[in-house]
């Protein structure tokens, strides 16, 4: 021991303390270079971006649009256009901005369907004899449940079982394969009744019965916002319904903070504005805060939330990182 009861402290070696500031140069070089690379990527892309429209990719994300209604999302390229140019984007205002689908494959549950069906395609007050829609998906088959008002007077349980296409002008073609009323097959029930089949599907377009098929806009059905895209084929997997959509325009590969991530959501262009906060021409990526995470989960309900839960950090070209909670850490 030393005179003040201090042990000696030994002097790193030059070699040992050569190499630390080697690997430190290393690093910072290797951030460098790789946030330079970024930005470049970054700045050439935001001068192909049209005034107004945000690109936007997404990978391994599940979507909720509102409570209940879930899109999952294996990949997606797509466009956000705000309708005044000289406003920014406001995601918790859907009714400002449009939705474009250039490519992407995702998939629906029985239960986000159902919600969907019973919300934007058969809501209350729309004039239709089907109610209290509920959607399965088994077997290769949409099976389709509801309650059928025929009459003023008159109501009954009707289960549809249909097969899934993609008709010619890119909606879902859905084929009935056995309709029963009450136990009866429905032909033989609207013959008695006077009520022609087209005459379930509720009015407004969302819906249509043409040549057999019952045909569903499945975009169009979507709430806030309107969203558009060329649906190239459709499919019962399991539980859900998977659904294809290519446009035939270009891959783009987005500039990622983090680009090993297995589940993002990214977006570049257009001044985005969340909360008091602007963020001009946006260069975002969104990962799972939850490192065991499979998929992204954005809520669209309580984004400004998991915003608020999350971590955030900035990059070299002013590219933002946010690493969010799924909306199940929230409540807990």
């Amino acid at each position: 021991m030393s005179q003040s009861g201090r042990p000696p402290r030994s002097r790193p070696r030059v070699g040992d303390a050569a190499k630390v500031f080697a690997a430190f140069v290393k690093a910072f070089g290797d951030t460098f270079r790789a946030g330079a690379k970024l930005q470049q990527s970054v700045t050439a892309q935001l001068g192909t971006v049209p005034p107004g429209t945000s690109r936007l990719w997404a990978r391994n994300a599940r979507l909720i649009l509102e409570e209940g209604i879930a899109i999952l999302v294996d990949e997606l390229q797509a466009h956000l256009r705000v309708l005044d140019v000289n406003a920014p984007l406001i995601p918790e205002k859907p009714e400002s901005y449009l939705f474009n689908i250039h490519r992407g494959r995702m998939a629906m549950d029985g239960a986000s369907m159902s919600n969907l069906m019973n919300r934007h395609a058969f809501p209350p007050g729309v004039p239709a004899p089907l109610s209290d829609v509920r959607v399965t998906l088994a077997d290769g088959q949409l099976a389709m449940t509801a309650a059928f008002r025929p009459t003023r007077f008159l109501q009954m349980e009707i289960t549809m079982r249909l097969s899934v296409a993609v008709s010619e002008d890119g909606r879902i073609a859905l084929l009935p394969t056995e309709i029963r009323a009450q136990g009866l097959p429905v032909d033989k029930l609207m013959s008695l009744l006077g009520v022609e089949l087209g005459r379930l599907m509720p009015v407004g377009g969302k819906m249509a019965f043409e040549h057999g098929r019952i045909l569903i806009n499945p975009v169009g059905m979507m709430p806030s916002p309107v969203a558009t895209g060329k649906l190239v084929a459709a499919e019962i997997t399991g539980d859900h319904l998977v659904m294809s959509y290519d446009d035939g325009q270009p891959a783009i590969a987005p500039p990622l903070a983090e680009p090993d991530a297995d589940s993002y959501i990214a977006m570049l262009g257009h001044d985005l504005l969340v909360g008091k906060i602007m963020m001009k021409d946006v260069c975002l990526q969104m990962v799972p805060l939850e490192a065991e995470a499979h998929w992204i989960e954005f809520a669209l309900p309580h984004y400004r939330a998991q915003l608020a839960a999350g971590e955030s950090s900035l990059r070299y070209g002013d590219e933002l990182l946010y690493r969010i909670p799924s909306v199940a850490s929230l409540e807990t």
